[in-house]
């Protein structure tokens, strides 16, 4: 069940990245590519070589994992998970 915590950007970090890791470990089970660290600064598809889609697939685990609902046009600005981590807080604090 999602919890919402809003102001703690850390533990906001920590269950996206955590959500990103499982995503990816699925990856690198199927051989596609490394586990790589996840950082607020690692850009998402550069870092992590994930292509649009998959990236829908990410945003749509957060969505899940935090109860929100993020606009397509809105996550295609963010890059790095500091992006992503501002937005959620953003949303958690509006809900």
């Amino acid at each position: 069940m999602p919890q919402h915590n809003s102001g703690n950007s850390k533990e906001i970090f920590e269950r996206i990245s955590r959500v990103a890791e499982e995503m990816l470990l699925v990856f690198q089970e199927q051989g596609m590519r490394k586990l790589p660290e996840i950082k607020l600064e690692t850009d998402i598809f550069k870092d992590l070589g994930i292509d649009s889609v998959e990236f829908m697939d990410l945003i749509g685990l957060i969505e899940k994992e935090f109860g929100v609902s993020i606009e397509p046009d809105k996550a295609a600005t963010k890059r790095t998970f500091a992006d992503i981590v501002s937005y959620v807080d953003e949303l958690l604090k509006k809900s």
